[in-house]
């Protein structure tokens, strides 16, 4: 009888030994489709992280194309700013050969001569002084 107690006492913990060992069976299979899923999941963040690269690129990439187009926005700027001062410097010019053709006409009115009446506008400097000579 303590054979047999004892029998099945060996036959109940092999029984648990073999429970225990399905359990572990299957915790182990769990582990190994956790480990599965994470190193997809490492896949998809590396894939991921690949992208972001890519567009991080890309913004890098337009954000040195906008920098460039302001420099260039600069220079033509520069440059219309430089052309306006050429304009003005020219209408200058312009409006001071009108008033030496004015004031040449004047001078023929007059009877002056034009080689004179040249004289007479280099010599005088400013637009009040010629203005108060050939009145």
């Amino acid at each position: 009888a303590a054979v047999e107690t004892r029998l099945e006492a060996v036959e109940a913990h092999r029984s648990a030994v073999e429970d225990h060992l399905e359990a572990f069976e299957t915790r182990l299979e769990d582990v190994e489709a956790d480990k599965a899923a994470v190193e997809d999941h490492l896949e998809n963040v590396k894939a991921d992280k690949a992208a972001v690269e890519t567009r991080l690129d890309v913004v890098e990439a337009h954000k040195t194309a906008v920098q460039n187009r302001l420099v260039a926005v600069e220079a033509n700027k520069t440059a219309v700013e430089n052309r306006l001062e050429d304009v003005e410097a020219g209408t200058v010019v312009l409006e001071e050969a009108q008033a030496d053709l004015f004031h040449l006409a004047l001078g023929r009115q007059r009877g002056v001569s034009d080689e004179d009446t040249l004289i007479a506008i280099k010599q005088l400097a400013t637009k009040q002084q010629k203005e108060a000579f050939f009145k």
